[in-house]
């Protein structure tokens, strides 16, 4: 006879918690405001109650229905259409009681059908398996609208209480400069941050008839380094920031201070399940691409970039070693090695030094995992790209950028910079080459993780020398 399946809602709820790059406190945070913001709601108000050590949201969104409120009972179910929201539908509300014993949640809304309320406690799912398990409470919520507390234990009340302004600004502060919705902490508006303007540019672009808009900030002032790049939002909320490719290209004066914004409403739909990451796909790569073209023309035309005869100079070498390395990593020798081919048959794009081919890769040939193609261009690049940044705060030396298709080389680092003071060229040229092998090494050593340190040195000088002598 056959068995229900059963789902252990505690792990499950675990396991979703992992997938975020935040503490469990910003997650609260995050998916009580994004709900909020899901439902249209103009006003969010956010109290802290030091007694209870309890997080409040309250906004004055529709509220939910009779059945929505028997929805938001269900894990993972929700009325959230696919690429209509930002937050993690069905589940974002409840995460938080994956976090801690004393977690409890109570939720009160009053919407077309009246007013409900709840209480979930951490207790009804640490034993029990495949309902979530709550108690109707009388509702006290006056007005339309939702109420949601989460009250937490010691520690995450403290983080949230010392950070949650920082938070609000980080996540949504494109929803901060707009006047159309307000979010209050203790009673006082949350104030965006805005940078000391120089000068704003608003971009426009068309990808697979979908229209985009890049805002480009020159500020007055050096940004911090987690500010410089491109910022991805979607319906207000940041999702992502890109590093320029071609920051390196930037004249070294301007280079803290191009701040810019992708209003990606469009991707909504390849946002990933927790909503803060872009799922790897064609149409988004394009778009990122494209965003960053726009702002580099821009920046070109403001004479924010190197003259053509230096930037020309750095340029050919590149390109020379990219050759090279890019044959290498598809050698049958080294093709293991190669951070965007996957072992194993599967339907894709397969990419080779001499052209793009598409078919069935045979079980054991390389693969570049595409994802979805959703009809768009295919990649026309014969190599694999090496980018350049500038940054001296950052230890690594290297690292993979798989939806560039590029690696990243730090000519910030310490070791690079002494090899550019002395004026060694042969030398600098070849640590890039180190650089590059040793980031995809990097990369995939836990892929292989029968390798040994001395199996890697091995490879390193092998793989180092191999290029070089090609180059």
């Amino acid at each position: 006879m056959p068995q229900p399946l059963r789902v252990n809602l505690l792990h499950a709820l675990e396991n979703f918690l992992d997938a975020y790059p935040c503490s469990p406190p910003e997650v609260a945070l995050i998916e009580g405001i994004s709900n909020s913001i899901d439902v249209d709601a103009s006003k969010i108000e956010i109290s802290l109650d030091n007694k209870k050590r309890e997080f409040s949201l309250l906004d004055n969104g529709g509220g939910m229905s009779k059945e929505g409120f028997e929805n938001y009972h269900t894990v993972a179910l929700s009325s959230k259409k696919k690429g209509q929201g930002i937050g993690f539908a069905g589940v974002g509300s409840k995460i938080y009681l994956a976090a801690s014993p004393e977690a409890e949640i109570i939720t009160q809304t009053r919407g077309p059908d009246g007013a409900f309320a709840s209480v979930i406690k951490r207790e009804h799912i640490d034993q029990g398996y495949d309902d979530l398990v709550f108690d109707e409470i009388k509702p006290e919520l006056k007005s339309k609208g939702t109420l949601y507390q989460v009250k937490m234990n010691q520690q995450d009340f403290e983080e949230l209480k010392s950070n949650a302004e920082k938070w609000i600004i980080k996540w949504f502060n494109q929803i901060l400069i707009g006047k159309s919705k307000s979010i209050l902490l203790e009673g006082e508006r949350v104030k965006a941050w805005k940078p000391k303007v120089r000068s704003s540019e608003k971009i426009e672009f068309e990808v697979k008839g979908a229209n985009f808009e890049v805002e480009v900030i020159i500020t007055k002032e050096k940004l911090e380094s987690d500010l410089v790049g491109l910022n991805a939002i979607v319906f207000g909320k940041f999702v992502k920031k890109y590093d320029f490719p071609w920051q390196y290209q930037l004249k070294k004066e301007a280079r803290d201070t191009v701040y810019a914004v992708l209003r990606a409403d469009p991707l909504s739909e390849y946002l990933s399940l927790n909503k803060l990451e872009f799922k790897a796909n064609h149409l988004v790569h394009s778009v990122i691409e494209k965003a960053h073209a726009g702002v580099y023309e821009h920046l070109r035309k403001k004479e924010m970039v190197l003259p053509m005869e230096e930037e020309q100079a750095a340029q050919i070498r590149t390109n020379a070693l990219s050759n090279s390395f890019t044959k290498l990593l598809f050698s049958e020798g080294f093709k293991k090695f190669n951070p965007w081919m996957r072992v194993g048959g599967v339907d894709s794009l397969i990419q080779k030094p001499d052209g793009i081919e598409t078919g069935k890769t045979p079980s054991g040939d390389g693969a570049l995992s595409q994802g979805d193609n959703h009809g768009e261009e295919k990649p026309k690049d014969k190599t694999i790209g090496i980018a350049f940044v500038d940054l001296p705060e950052n230890p690594k030396e290297g690292w993979v950028d798989i939806e560039q298709k590029a690696i990243i080389v730090n000519l910030g680092h310490k070791m690079y910079r002494t090899l550019v003071d002395q004026g060694v060229k042969a030398a600098r040229n070849l640590n890039i080459l180190r650089v590059l092998v040793t980031a995809v090494l990097d990369y995939k050593k836990e892929e292989l993780p029968d390798i040994t340190p001395e199996t890697i040195l091995n490879l390193q000088s092998e793989m180092i020398a191999t290029t070089w002598m090609d180059t």
